[in-house]
């Protein structure tokens, strides 16, 4: 099968990994097709944005201290959250929730999920 998407050099070594994972399961399961480039390339490009804002909150804390001296919400945190929902909806149209998992009876094996689905259905369980 041609490569449906080309995971670009430049994203953050856990994207490519996550990305790669993703991409080989959906192939594994027949869920995508030559017309699913641009969704993958949109995911890929959402996702990188995520693990590249978590990791600045990681580095830097959530809030910064605004022109006024008052700690406000690091931009990354609107990053990040927009990023995630981006995602998440994604994930939904390519079947790779429990929900959808159910819908289209996709096996739901909490062992052989992508890191990136398993950060995805824990952020679904703890809201």
């Amino acid at each position: 099968m041609k490569q449906l998407y080309k995971i670009p050099e430049e994203f953050h070594p856990a994207a490519k990994r996550d990305m790669k994972q993703l991409v080989e399961l959906l192939i594994q399961e027949g869920s995508i097709e030559k017309f699913d480039q641009a969704a993958l390339t949109l995911l890929g490009n959402s996702y990188n944005t995520y693990v590249k804002a978590i990791e600045i909150l990681h580095k830097e804390g959530i809030t910064v201290k605004g022109k006024d001296g008052i700690p406000r919400m690091h931009p990354a945190v609107k990053i990040a959250n927009d990023c995630e929902t981006q995602i998440l909806k994604f994930l939904i149209e390519f079947g790779l929730t429990p929900k959808q998992r159910n819908k289209t009876g996709l096996p739901d094996k909490k062992e052989s999920l992508s890191p990136i689905e398993k950060f995805i259905n824990e952020k679904i369980e703890t809201r």
